[in-house]
């Protein structure tokens, strides 16, 4: 979309175009988050993959939960990605399981870089 196919340098480009910040995930794989002057490496947590049709709407749902209460973007970001690999681990789309997401919002990780 904006020419360049480096994640970095497109977070970079982004906030530098006036984006408050930026979450790139890529399915099961290592996601990026851009704010301000920082930059976040994700890694996912693991999950058996049933179906993960939704993944991503479910990841920017936990994200806009956890903002909502006054969460962190640390904090939204972690029930994110727990909301997404739930999602993946499901039959149906769009279906989480509450405890799941809590065990896993513990694992995923964020690592500045």
């Amino acid at each position: 979309t904006i020419g360049v196919e480096d994640v970095v340098e497109a977070g970079v480009l982004a906030l530098e175009a006036g984006a408050s910040g930026l979450l790139v995930t890529d399915g099961a794989n290592t996601s990026m988050l851009f704010s301000g002057e920082e930059c976040f490496r994700i890694e996912p947590v693991r999950v058996e993959p049933v179906n993960p049709v939704g993944s991503g709407d479910a990841v920017t749902a936990g994200m806009v939960v956890a903002l909502q209460r006054g969460g962190s973007l640390e904090e939204a970001v972690r029930l994110g990605m727990a909301c997404g690999a739930s999602n993946a681990a499901q039959v149906a789309c769009g279906v989480i399981d509450l405890e799941q997401v809590a065990v896993l919002k513990e694992q995923v990780t964020l690592e500045r870089v």
